[in-house]
């Protein structure tokens, strides 16, 4: 079930840099829920291990973070309560 606001991230390397992690953190505090989409295959591996590095905070706070497997991704968008 989502909260009343959702906010929606796909990144293509790192979902989020610090200060943007301690602004969603809050959010979720708030009652925000958060999603990100990253991608499940990248072409270099050292990116991909960089990125996994920074999600434990995330995922403890209470961040989604999803794996799109069938293609590539490389879109950089952000969606706040559908718009």
């Amino acid at each position: 079930m989502y909260s009343t606001l959702l906010l929606a991230i796909t990144n293509p390397y790192s979902p989020l840099d610090g200060t943007m992690r301690d602004v969603v953190i809050e959010r979720l505090r708030r009652g925000v829920t958060v999603e990100v989409l990253v991608p499940g295959t990248i072409d270099h591996k050292f990116v991909r291990q960089a990125s996994r590095a920074t999600w434990g905070p995330l995922l403890k706070a209470g961040v989604r973070i999803f794996e799109y497997r069938p293609a590539l991704l490389h879109a950089k968008t952000v969606v706040i309560d559908g718009m």
